[in-house]
Protein backbone atom coordinates (compact mmCIF):
# COMPACT_ATOMS: atom_id res chain seq x y z
CA UNK A 1 0.00 0.00 0.00
CA UNK A 2 1.26 3.47 -0.84
CA UNK A 3 0.12 6.80 0.57
CA UNK A 4 0.65 9.99 -1.42
CA UNK A 5 1.49 12.89 0.90
CA UNK A 6 2.86 16.32 -0.02
CA UNK A 7 4.20 14.99 -3.33
CA UNK A 8 5.97 12.06 -1.64
CA UNK A 9 5.19 8.35 -1.67
CA UNK A 10 5.08 6.61 1.67
CA UNK A 11 5.18 2.85 1.26
CA UNK A 12 3.26 1.24 4.10
CA UNK A 13 4.81 -2.03 5.22
CA UNK A 14 2.65 -2.55 8.30
CA UNK A 15 -0.87 -1.13 8.60
CA UNK A 16 -1.41 -2.69 12.05
CA UNK A 17 -2.05 -0.38 15.03
CA UNK A 18 -0.20 2.52 13.36
CA UNK A 19 0.70 2.71 9.69
CA UNK A 20 4.45 2.17 9.40
CA UNK A 21 6.66 2.26 6.35
CA UNK A 22 9.24 4.36 4.54
CA UNK A 23 9.42 7.46 2.38
CA UNK A 24 10.31 6.34 -1.13
CA UNK A 25 13.43 7.95 -2.58
CA UNK A 26 15.02 8.85 0.73
CA UNK A 27 18.06 7.62 2.60
CA UNK A 28 18.42 7.88 6.37
CA UNK A 29 21.55 7.83 8.45
CA UNK A 30 21.44 4.03 8.60
CA UNK A 31 21.61 3.77 4.79
CA UNK A 32 18.01 2.57 4.42
CA UNK A 33 15.01 4.62 3.38
CA UNK A 34 13.70 7.06 5.98
CA UNK A 35 11.07 5.40 8.19
CA UNK A 36 7.66 7.00 8.65
CA UNK A 37 4.90 6.45 11.17
CA UNK A 38 1.63 7.75 9.77
CA UNK A 39 -1.28 8.96 11.87
CA UNK A 40 -4.85 9.71 10.82
CA UNK A 41 -4.56 13.46 10.24
CA UNK A 42 -2.67 13.86 6.97
CA UNK A 43 -3.86 17.47 6.80
CA UNK A 44 -1.79 18.39 9.87
CA UNK A 45 0.58 21.30 9.20
CA UNK A 46 3.23 19.64 11.38
CA UNK A 47 5.83 16.92 11.07
CA UNK A 48 7.58 15.39 14.07
CA UNK A 49 11.14 14.12 13.78
CA UNK A 50 12.13 11.60 16.42
CA UNK A 51 15.61 10.30 17.09
CA UNK A 52 15.39 6.61 17.98
CA UNK A 53 18.15 5.55 20.37
CA UNK A 54 19.44 2.24 21.69
CA UNK A 55 17.76 1.45 25.02
CA UNK A 56 20.89 0.75 27.05
CA UNK A 57 23.54 3.03 25.60
CA UNK A 58 21.17 5.85 24.53
CA UNK A 59 23.31 6.22 21.39
CA UNK A 60 21.57 7.42 18.25
CA UNK A 61 20.14 4.61 16.13
CA UNK A 62 18.02 6.19 13.39
CA UNK A 63 15.55 8.94 12.53
CA UNK A 64 11.81 8.29 12.47
CA UNK A 65 9.37 10.70 10.84
CA UNK A 66 5.87 11.02 12.27
CA UNK A 67 3.23 12.62 10.07
CA UNK A 68 -0.52 12.84 10.52
CA UNK A 69 -0.45 14.19 14.08
CA UNK A 70 -1.66 17.62 15.22
CA UNK A 71 0.41 17.94 18.38
CA UNK A 72 3.58 16.72 20.08
CA UNK A 73 1.38 14.84 22.55
CA UNK A 74 -0.41 13.03 19.70
CA UNK A 75 2.90 12.21 17.98
CA UNK A 76 4.29 10.87 21.25
CA UNK A 77 1.24 8.63 21.66
CA UNK A 78 1.84 7.39 18.10
CA UNK A 79 5.50 6.69 18.98
CA UNK A 80 4.41 4.64 21.98
CA UNK A 81 2.23 2.43 19.78
CA UNK A 82 5.41 1.19 18.07
CA UNK A 83 8.30 1.94 20.49
CA UNK A 84 8.83 2.50 24.18
CA UNK A 85 9.99 5.76 25.73
CA UNK A 86 13.40 4.22 26.47
CA UNK A 87 14.04 4.35 22.71
CA UNK A 88 13.20 8.03 22.37
CA UNK A 89 16.06 10.47 22.06
CA UNK A 90 15.26 13.96 20.82
CA UNK A 91 11.90 14.97 19.38
CA UNK A 92 11.57 17.97 17.06
CA UNK A 93 8.52 19.62 15.55
CA UNK A 94 8.53 21.50 12.27
CA UNK A 95 6.08 22.63 9.63
CA UNK A 96 5.50 20.52 6.54
CA UNK A 97 7.32 23.17 4.48
CA UNK A 98 10.36 23.08 6.79
CA UNK A 99 10.38 19.28 6.67
CA UNK A 100 10.27 19.16 2.88
CA UNK A 101 13.25 21.55 2.70
CA UNK A 102 15.20 19.43 5.19
CA UNK A 103 14.23 16.27 3.31
CA UNK A 104 15.60 17.64 0.05
CA UNK A 105 18.78 18.86 1.72
CA UNK A 106 19.60 15.97 4.06
CA UNK A 107 17.72 12.76 3.34
CA UNK A 108 17.20 12.38 -0.40
CA UNK A 109 18.79 9.27 -1.87
CA UNK A 110 20.24 10.82 -5.00
CA UNK A 111 22.18 13.68 -3.41
CA UNK A 112 20.33 16.18 -5.57
CA UNK A 113 17.93 18.83 -4.38
CA UNK A 114 14.84 16.75 -5.08
CA UNK A 115 13.56 13.42 -3.86
CA UNK A 116 13.39 10.69 -6.49
CA UNK A 117 11.45 7.41 -6.42
CA UNK A 118 13.30 4.22 -5.62
CA UNK A 119 14.35 2.65 -2.39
Amino acid sequence: MTIKWQGLEIVIESPVALRYGYIRGTKGEDGAALDALVGKHLDSPFVFIFDKVHRKSKRFDETKILIGFYSPKGALKGWQRKYDLGQLGEMRQCTVKQFLKKLARKWNRSGTKSVHPGR
